[in-house]
């Protein structure tokens, strides 16, 4: 019986999704998945032109794919995640009014790219962030306000320009990463003291000057990088020992001293003094311990010079 089959896979499908929730329980959790996979193929085959028994194969695909990727086999979910984005991407052409079905698309894509770029399927991945990013246009265009819209294709628009930068296409980057900045900017406007849009801000802002200083800019990396700064420094005036923002401020400053010549020496003192306050208060991660060492090395180069 169709439906009674359906409702069985979809309860595999729910045991798999929280069986993938532990660590040690992603065979079972596979096997939950796989099984309810194989009934919705079953399915999407014998009705292919049924739209939600396809879009019910899509949705078993994803969570297979996302289970793999929690189980870093990146070529298993690679496999699953394009297959779901293929689907995803027919059904909202089929029906492209279908908000819903364009969001399915748009995600499905926009995390194919991602695991395309860690199997340096590069030019793969630029295509599948580009047709993520035009559908999250559409999206934006039908509410303009919607704030997880505006992040989201702010997102998908620096994934682009980090392909084309790798790719040494620096001024198509610094086009996605300025338009990624204009909205993330947007949404700081909305929310002022949100921590949580000051950082999109500020990495967009660390993209552009980074994107610079690659084409030869520094003088323009060093408006970016000050304006960074000025966030960074405004987020810490809300929350003086935030070290997220601690560590942003001693970043800030070594962006600058590598785009600032004439300042270099004040700069690297500066981010030298975060980091050793930060250390002295017990919030200076380990993993960035050597950050002091290598802030020194440089300031004893910069007075070399």
């Amino acid at each position: 019986d169709e439906d009674v089959a359906r409702a069985y896979a979809w309860g595999l499908s729910k045991l798999g999704a929280y069986q993938g929730t532990g660590l040690e329980n992603f065979e079972v959790a596979s096997g939950y998945l796989m099984e309810a996979l194989h009934i919705r193929s079953e399915f999407s085959l014998w009705a292919p032109s049924n739209a939600s028994l396809r879009r019910e194969y899509g949705f078993s695909l994803e969570r297979i794919g996302r289970l793999r990727e929690r189980q870093h086999a990146v070529i298993p979910a690679r496999n699953a995640i394009g297959d779901w984005s293929l689907i995803a991407y027919e059904q909202w052409e089929a029906s492209p009014e279908d908000v819903r079905l364009a969001w399915d698309a748009a995600d499905s894509l926009e995390l194919y790219g991602d695991l395309e770029m860690l199997t340096f399927g590069f030019e793969s991945a630029l295509a599948a962030y580009e047709d993520s990013a035009a559908i999250r246009r559409f999206l934006l265009q039908r509410e303009p306000n919607d704030g997880a819209r505006i992040r989201r294709l702010g997102l998908v628009l620096n994934s682009i320009g980090e392909v084309q930068a790798r790719d040494g296409d620096h001024l198509s980057a610094m086009s996605a990463y300025e338009e990624s900045l204009a909205l993330f900017r947007r949404l700081l406007s909305m929310e002022p003291s949100s921590p949580f849009r000051a950082q999109d801000v500020l990495i967009g802002l660390e993209r552009v000057g980074d994107n610079h200083m690659d084409l030869d800019d520094p003088q323009s990396a060093v408006a970016a990088y000050e304006e960074g700064h000025a966030l960074t420094m405004d987020m810490l005036a809300l929350d003086p020992e935030d070290p997220d923002w601690m560590r942003a401020l001693a970043i800030s400053y070594w962006r600058l001293a590598s785009a600032d010549t004439q300042r270099a020496v004040s700069h690297w003192t500066k981010a030298i003094a975060v980091l050793e306050n930060m250390q002295s208060l017990g919030v200076l991660s380990p993993e960035d311990h050597h950050l002091i060492g290598r802030a020194q090395s440089n300031l004893e180069a910069t007075r070399g010079r």
